[in-house]
């Protein structure tokens, strides 16, 4: 159905009306138009909006369509609230598309108070020798503007390459109060794919993401800033359990948790179970304890300069370079906790002299991740730690 005119379009509420497509769009709204849907069900079905519409209180589910976007495809204006995306996808084939497993955004999104679950994109090739891509962004596609709050992506995939979550492609992504958790990818960027586009996250908790590379995020000539947040158990079969960061962008990581992170890479070329970075990068305020590498870096590893300042990097295990290995520039800005010093811990980096070196383990001066109150899990000081006022 085409729509290019302004419509509201209420439901008797989700159980009770039901719209039930062909996997095919169940509506297309023309540029102009204005529309409002709410207190309802698409199965089997999405919406291709040119336009400018709100979606509210409603779900579309188990649309599967070939090509981009599997519940919505927005080329004007698209609000969603507290709203239901699940068991979408987007499939590409010998055409290309299979990007953007739920939504696929060119123009403007705001996701508010909604989930997103179990959508994926697809790859149209079993054996990936194909000419075209696809299998991409298993929740959001956004070359465009997109702002996500007090939302939950949970248990997205990407098939065919990038962004279990999300793909930010060039564009301008804010994310907010949210929890993305247990999203996966064939290659890089388990919970979210930044290509030379600017991500903001905040008061995020990042868990349980797989990849190549890049569990948690994966920047790419972007910029990143991280902050109050939380990423968690995430992890990877080369490099950057966490984060892995390379280009031409910046990335910054501000009051936030790096904790229980993984980089199963198994070779000195491999690393960085909390964080690998290949680019300018500053790290203030942060904790990152009890992550893994299997080659280098248990916590950092760092291929060019890195600042460091009033942080946390203990508890981190690694057959070289326990919790950092520089390979570039380590440049401390003091008052940061660390857990071993010279090569045992720190492996091409040095501490200054107002940092401190944890004489115990880890467990005698931090408590493990818990929920303290804050907006995501932390690692609380315990008494007499020596971080403290440090």
């Amino acid at each position: 159905m085409t729509i290019n005119k302004n419509l509201t379009l209420e439901g008797l509420g989700e159980s009770l009306t039901t719209i039930i497509g062909n996997n095919t769009r169940i509506f297309t709204i023309n540029s102009g138009a204005t529309v409002n849907i709410s207190n309802l069900k698409l199965q089997s079905g999405g919406i291709h909006n040119n336009g400018t519409l709100t979606i509210s209180n409603s779900t579309i589910q188990s649309s599967k369509v070939t090509g981009n976007g599997g519940a919505l495809y927005n080329t004007g204006t698209l609000t969603v609230n507290d709203s239901t995306l699940v068991g979408n996808s987007a499939n590409a084939n010998s055409n290309g598309g299979g990007v953007g497993g739920a939504i696929y955004n060119v123009g403007t999104l705001t996701v508010n108070s909604s989930t997103l679950t179990n959508n994926s994109s697809v790859h149209a090739c079993a054996n990936f020798n194909c000419l075209y891509t696809g299998g991409e962004a298993g929740a959001i596609y956004s070359n465009g503007t997109a702002t996500l709050n007090h939302s939950t992506l949970n248990d997205n995939s990407a098939s065919g390459y990038h962004g279990g979550g999300i793909y930010n492609h060039t564009g301008i992504f804010t994310i907010n109060d949210s929890t993305l958790s247990g999203n996966t990818t064939r290659v890089n960027g388990g919970g979210i794919f930044n290509n030379a586009g600017e991500l903001a996250i905040n008061n995020v908790t990042l868990s349980d993401g797989t990849a190549i590379d890049g569990g948690g995020v994966y920047n790419k000539d972007g910029d990143l800033v991280i902050s109050n947040s939380t990423l968690s158990n995430n992890s990877t079969t080369h490099s950057g359990g966490s984060i892995y960061h390379i280009g031409s962008g910046t990335m910054n990581v501000r009051n936030s948790t790096l904790s229980g992170n993984s980089a199963l890479g198994e070779s000195s070329g491999l690393g960085g179970g909390a964080i690998y970075s290949a680019a300018t990068a500053l790290i203030l305020n942060s904790t990152i304890v009890n992550n893994s590498a299997l080659g280098v870096g248990g916590g950092i590893w760092n291929t060019v300069p890195l600042s460091i300042g009033n942080s946390i990097v203990v508890g981190n295990t690694a057959p070289t370079g326990k919790e950092i290995r520089s390979n570039g520039t380590l440049n401390s800005l003091g008052h940061n906790l660390f857990g071993e010093n010279a090569e045992a811990g720190l492996e091409g980096a040095d501490s200054v002299a107002s940092d401190l070196i944890l004489a115990g383990s880890m467990t005698t001066a931090i408590a493990p991740l818990a929920d303290n109150g804050g907006p995501t899990p932390t690692h609380m000081l315990l008494p007499g730690s020596p971080a403290i006022d440090a």
